[in-house]
């Protein structure tokens, strides 16, 4: 009797480790490996730093994502790109803007035609970055406002990019778009036109570091290191409300007052507000976009020590650009999950 009774707990034990053993082989291959590109914005820009790093520490520390970061062309640009190559909506993230974004949602130039039309499914935002501001900015201390570029030769951002466009729109309210001569080109390049006194001001990557401090991103660094650089006022609030109303587009203004580059800001000086996002399509796994998302928050300080600019980049920051119902359900799993408040807050 008291061998048969250990025959069946012997049975049954083993029973249990092979059904354990299968499980645990079962958890192991339930997910097999995926590859999924990060397309950044051009080289200097925060989401560039942002893409080849996070894939860094992806790619070391996630046991079945590979993370593949790739140079991008810029906020729209890049979404442009998507939506004429529908096939890598599933595996591919992209750094835009909320600005950018909306524009493919409303098909605004450059975009012409909405990108559920063009894709048959929406466009949702994975993640933010930080908060950016897109004024002018000037070595000629004589350029004081907009009113002063009549004239002179402006630098609007690479061609299509949403700072551009916004801009263009507060100039063409203030009476000045067809007075001025504009230019487009990467940050980068248009930092060292300025710089070499081929233009006379560009549009700027402002990041908030906290209320009251402001930076810029990476391309603008040597810039500001090496010559005396100024914002450009970017007139009265009511015409940026007004190209909100006009265009559908939600354009914040921001009174900049404090420290720019650590020096004080002489005089009045207004802008708006852009987001930085990260987007994708909402057919994207919502396990992969969970997943990335989880190792970007635990990992944001890596990240942010990767250059000063992105000192910028908090955690609550990637939950706060755009309206909650714009986000992923993947990401707005992890973020409720953690307890962090989805949607723009505030800078």
């Amino acid at each position: 009797m008291k061998k048969i009774k250990l025959k069946k707990r012997v049975f049954i034990i083993s029973l249990i480790l092979i059904i354990s053993f299968i499980g645990i082989e079962c958890n192991s291959t339930e997910r097999e490996k995926v590859t999924i590109r990060l397309v950044s914005s051009p080289m200097g820009t925060g989401a560039y730093f942002l893409a080849f790093k996070l894939a860094d520490i992806i790619n070391k520390k996630h046991p079945w994502i590979k993370i593949e970061a790739v140079e991008g062309m810029g906020s729209a640009a890049n979404l442009q790109m998507l939506m004429k190559d529908p096939k890598t909506k599933k595996n591919t993230i992209f750094n835009s803007t909320n600005l950018s974004y909306s524009f493919a949602l409303q098909a605004l130039p450059p975009f012409t035609k909405r990108y559920k039309e063009v894709m048959g499914t929406n466009l949702q935002i994975a993640f933010g970055q930080y908060n950016m501001l897109c004024p002018f900015i000037t070595l000629d201390p004589k350029i004081r406002s907009i009113n002063n570029l009549v004239g002179k030769r402006v630098v609007m951002a690479s061609k299509g990019m949403a700072a551009g466009y916004i801009n263009q729109y507060i100039l063409e309210r203030h009476g000045l778009w067809d007075k001025v001569k504009p230019q487009y080109m990467d940050y980068k390049p248009s930092a060292d036109a300025l710089r070499d006194g081929l233009v006379d001001a560009v549009v700027c990557m402002v990041t908030v570091e906290k209320p009251g401090e402001y930076s810029v991103i990476g391309a603008f660094t040597e810039l500001l290191a090496t010559k005396d650089v100024y914002l450009v006022h970017g007139g009265d609030p009511k015409y940026m409300l007004e190209v909100e109303k006009e265009k559908g587009v939600e354009v914040i203004p921001v009174n900049l007052v404090g420290k720019f580059d650590g020096r004080e800001i002489p005089q009045p000086t207004t802008t708006f507000y852009q987001g930085v996002a990260w987007v994708v399509d909402e057919t994207m796994d919502e396990e992969i976009v969970y997943e990335i998302t989880k190792m970007l928050y635990q990992h944001v300080e890596e990240i942010r020590a990767v250059h000063p600019s992105m000192k910028a980049m908090t955690p609550k920051d990637l939950a706060n650009v755009s309206k909650e119902e714009n986000f992923h359900k993947g990401s707005k799993k992890f973020f409720k999950e953690i307890g962090i408040k989805i949607g723009f807050q505030g800078m």
